[in-house]
């Protein structure tokens, strides 16, 4: 699911792994998985930093999804490092 340039939400509810290419609609860039870990925003000298898994958003917008089964992942724009 996308919210256009806001957030993308992906939900493999299948028995077996997902492995595709999908586009979010997010600027490229690396974004905490808020699913997988806590977002932690960059304050003064310190860089922004996640405790889950990253997930890189390309050039045109996709990420290459890999998906274990039965789990899911969630991106924001408020979650870019």
């Amino acid at each position: 699911f996308s919210r256009g340039d806001r957030g993308f939400v992906a939900i493999n509810h299948e028995p077996g792994a997902l492995e595709q290419t999908l586009a979010t609609g997010l600027v490229a860039g690396r974004y905490c998985d808020v699913l997988s870990g806590d977002f932690t925003p960059a304050a003064g000298a310190t860089a922004a930093s996640c405790t889950g898994t990253v997930v890189e958003v390309d050039d045109t917008g996709n990420i290459g999804l890999q998906l274990a089964a039965e789990t899911a992942l969630a991106i924001h724009a408020n979650a870019k490092l």
